[in-house]
C-alpha cells in the first residue's frame, strides 16, 4: 500500500466521518452551552472529535489521518458495546472498509508475481 496516495472509498469515509463528527461536535457543544437538556458523556464528545480530526488529517497526510480513523472506530466500538446494535454494525462496517487496504497489500505481497502469461514463455 502506497502510505501517501488516497483511496477513493476512503476518502469518501473520511469526509462521511467529517460531516457527521462536525455536526455532533456542534450539537454536543450546544447540549453542553444550554444545560437544559442534561448532559452528554465525554467519552462520545472526544470520540467524535478525534474522529473529526483525523478525517480532516486525511486529506492533509493520508496515511496519518487513515491510522486515526481506524483507531477512532476502534474506541467507537468499543464504547458503543452492545448498547446500540445500530451503532455497533456501522462501526462495523466501517472498521472493515478501513481495514481492506492492509488487507489487500497483504495479499498482494503474498502472491506469486507474473511477469509474462504463461502461454507466451516457451516461445
Amino acid at each position: 500500500m502506497n502510505n501517501n496516495e488516497r483511496i477513493w472509498y476512503i476518502t469518501a469515509i473520511a469526509a462521511l466521518y467529517l460531516v457527521l463528527c462536525s455536526i455532533s461536535l456542534v450539537r454536543y457543544a450546544a447540549i453542553d452551552i444550554r444545560g437544559d437538556a442534561g448532559t452528554v458523556s465525554a467519552v462520545p464528545q472526544l470520540l467524535c472529535l478525534g474522529m473529526a480530526l483525523s478525517a480532516g488529517a486525511y486529506f492533509i497526510r493520508p496515511q496519518l489521518g487513515h491510522k486515526g480513523l481506524i483507531l477512532f472506530t476502534v474506541g467507537a466500538l468499543i464504547a458503543a458495546g452492545e448498547a446500540n446494535a445500530t451503532a455497533t454494525f456501522f462501526h462495523l462496517v466501517m472498521l472493515s472498509l478501513l481495514m481492506l487496504p492492509y488487507i489487500t497489500a497483504r495479499v498482494r505481497q503474498r502472491a506469486p508475481h507474473q511477469t509474462r502469461p504463461a502461454a507466451s514463455r516457451g516461445q
